[in-house]
């Protein structure tokens, strides 16, 4: 008997309890083994579903696990696990074992398919299998499927004879599971463009199987009263890959401004569609999609983001290809792993002891306009971005504060004691934007009034900079008023930037 097996987070609870329970349908006494990858953050409960809930430890090791987790955002984690389940599954069952995607629901048995994983022990379904039509305006859904990959991963069989594709596939998918159409990678597709030239391996052509956007334009859905047909089959699995309920006028989000499928012209499509939002209500899509991500905060509370992965997953290669010790890892020893993100890299610290954290470093190397606004941050310049950082992460929450650098510079300004009589007109004098035309306004009728001021220029304008004029540094401001014109939503981060000695001044 075959087993059935699926990959998800938490919130895709809804997504795998229709698919469990279409499976139990076309093969009963089947129970859907799903992997949920955040599983540690708590999993509802599933009744009497048919349903098996597996944590990370029941299908491949902690080690490997957390250092996968801390280098892959959860779409690129919760493929590049995939060949663990698939192996642990054929270890415990000795027999083919199926993945199918969560969001795929069963409308017949898939005993051929089966059958294949069994001989010649691998079964891929290819995204297109005739040619779609182009040039008529709509989108080329073959050159997302060239950036893609050949085959679509929403499903694959595997059996016991093909141990050898899944040590393989492992090897790859530890560290190449990532999103860059450039360096020809697409998560675990595109790797899988090499199996037929590696291994023996059935590709199924037959249109019933894996129906799915970028197919349907050349897959007639109709529903002949008591079933649905795909060019005259029986419909076998449906991928409904990238709907959601909330959105029901969308076959997906993933086609694009122009789709090739018009719900409107296709009454089969919009019928099943309706039905699967039924079902995912019916499992209580709302309150599951509401949860977080588990794997997004670290056990010492510290959000981590998609900055903190890559920075990662460039030390783990960087290491291993060096053969020195990994870095810390983000979820084994979370504390060493943010302090690691404040100290500068091993090769700056060398020659700049108080060089950039890792992380700050990373955030101004991926921002022209930072390059722009601070191009010198080894010399003088160094201390306005660490203090411009250090103001983002405090007030404007751009950044965590937890990885500002240790001994970021306070700001010093003229003492409150020695401050005397006038206003600092703080605000957009360069840009263009409206304020910024107030504020230079109001300097033009202080110097009108001949009242004593200095014009400070705020450095986080939302506008072009094309106004020339004469400003003033915000430590030299001499006087014991401070007038502000900024835009609302900038006063937090204003109050950090002014740093106590002007930010007291009046």
């Amino acid at each position: 008997m075959a087993t059935f097996c699926t990959i998800i987070a938490r919130n895709y609870l809804a997504q795998a309890l229709t698919l469990a329970e279409s499976l139990a349908v076309h093969h009963p006494g089947s129970r859907l083994k799903a992997a949920v990858i955040d599983a540690d953050a708590g999993v509802p409960d599933v009744g009497a579903a048919p349903i098996d809930i597996l944590a990370p430890d029941d299908f491949m090791s902690r080690g490997v696990f957390q250092v996968m987790a801390g280098m892959y955002p959860i779409v690129e984690f919760a493929t590049a696990v995939k060949p663990w389940l698939l192996a642990s599954l054929i270890e415990a069952t000795t027999g083919p074992v199926l993945y199918l995607d969560p969001d795929i629901k069963v409308y017949a048995p898939l005993d051929l398919l089966i059958s294949q994983a069994v001989d010649p022990g691998v079964v891929l379904t290819p995204h297109l299998d005739q040619p779609p039509q182009r040039d008529d305006g709509r989108a080329e859904v073959e050159d997302i499927v060239l950036s893609a990959g050949i085959f679509n991963l929403g499903f694959v069989g595997v059996g016991p004879r093909r141990r050898d594709l899944l040590e393989w596939w492992q090897s790859r998918l530890s560290r190449e599971c990532v999103i860059n159409p450039p360096a020809q990678r697409f998560v675990d597709q595109r790797w899988m463009d090499l199996v037929p030239g590696y291994f023996a391996t059935a590709v199924v052509r037959d249109p019933e199987y894996n129906v799915a956007w970028w197919n349907l334009s050349t897959r007639q859905v109709i529903w002949d009263g008591g079933r649905y047909l795909v060019n005259g089959r029986p419909l076998g699995f449906f991928h409904f890959s990238g709907y959601s309920p909330k959105l029901p006028h969308l076959v997906s989000k993933h086609q694009g401004p122009a789709p090739r499928v018009l719900l409107s012209e296709s009454p089969g499509v919009a019928r099943i569609l309706a039905e699967y939002a039924a079902d995912l209500y019916a499992h209580q899509h709302g309150e599951h999609t509401a949860l977080s991500n588990g794997l997004d905060v670290l056990p010492n509370g510290v959000a981590i983001d998609s900055t903190m992965r890559r920075i990662y997953r460039e030390a783990v290669l960087d290491a291993e290809r060096e053969q020195t010790p990994l870095p810390p890892n983000p979820y084994a020893d979370s504390d060493a792993f943010v302090a690691w993100l404040r100290q500068p890299a091993p090769a700056v610290h060398a020659t700049d002891p108080a060089s950039l954290g890792r992380y700050a470093a990373r955030v101004r190397d991926q921002s022209p306009s930072l390059h722009d606004r601070f191009p010198d941050v080894v010399g003088e310049g160094r201390d306005d971005y660490l203090a411009w950082f250090g103001d983002m992460a405090r007030a404007g929450g751009q950044f965590p504060v937890e990885v500002i650098p240790d001994r970021v510079p306070l700001k010093r300004g003229v003492a409150r004691a020695d401050r005397r009589p006038g206003v600092n007109l703080i605000g957009y004098l360069r840009s263009e934007s409206g304020v910024g035309e107030a504020a230079r306004q109001i300097a033009a009728g202080l110097a009108s009034s001949g009242a004593p001021f200095v014009a400070v220029d705020y450095p986080y304008s939302p506008a072009r900079q094309g106004h020339p004029f004469a400003t003033t540094p915000a430590s030299d401001a001499p006087y014991d008023v401070n007038l502000l014109c900024i835009n609302a939503d900038q006063i937090l981060t204003a109050n950090h930037w002014l740093g106590p000695d002007l930010r007291d001044a009046a």
